[in-house]
Formats: structure tokens, C-alpha cells, sequence
């Protein structure tokens, strides 16, 4: 890869600045396979699905929060009203 000595001591420093190496490489690599446009493709569709998934954590906050009962209120058909005996 290049380099033939570390410019940090310590060993927790050499793993971290071998493992921006390694980084670096499988990054130039992927660049060499894929180009440049899918690339920002693939970052685009994880960015989207990201943030679809923060949106179903939230809901599943407000749901865990509020009670199920409470959300399954909100989705009553229109023509169901309870009548009381």
C-alpha cells in the first residue's frame, strides 16, 4: 500500500492510522470499480433510507409512548361509532 512505516507511536495510534490506510484503499477501489456516479448514486438511496428509517423509529416512539390504543383510535372508520348499551 505504500507505506512502509507509521508516523504515529503507540499501538492503538498505528491501528487506528493502519486502519485510515486500509480505508483509503478500499475507497480508491471502489472508485476504480464503480465510477463516480454510482457511487453518489448508492450514498444517495442509503441517505433516503436512513431517513425513512428515522421516521419509523419515531412513529414507533410516539406508538410506544402514547399507547397503541391511542394511534388505533386515529384509524377508526368513519361509520364505526360505539353506541353505549
Amino acid at each position: 500500500m505504500g507505506a512502509t512505516h507509521f508516523l504515529t507511536k503507540g499501538l492503538e495510534s498505528v491501528k487506528t492510522e493502519m486502519s485510515l490506510h486500509v480505508l483509503a484503499y478500499n475507497l480508491k477501489r471502489l472508485l476504480a470499480i464503480l465510477g463516480m456516479d454510482k457511487i453518489i448514486e448508492a450514498m444517495r438511496a442509503t441517505a433516503l433510507f436512513l431517513t425513512l428509517q428515522r421516521v419509523v423509529w419515531a412513529l414507533a416512539i410516539l406508538v410506544t409512548s402514547q399507547g397503541a390504543g391511542t394511534i388505533r383510535s386515529l384509524y377508526r372508520p368513519v361509520g364505526s361509532f360505539q353506541t353505549s348499551p
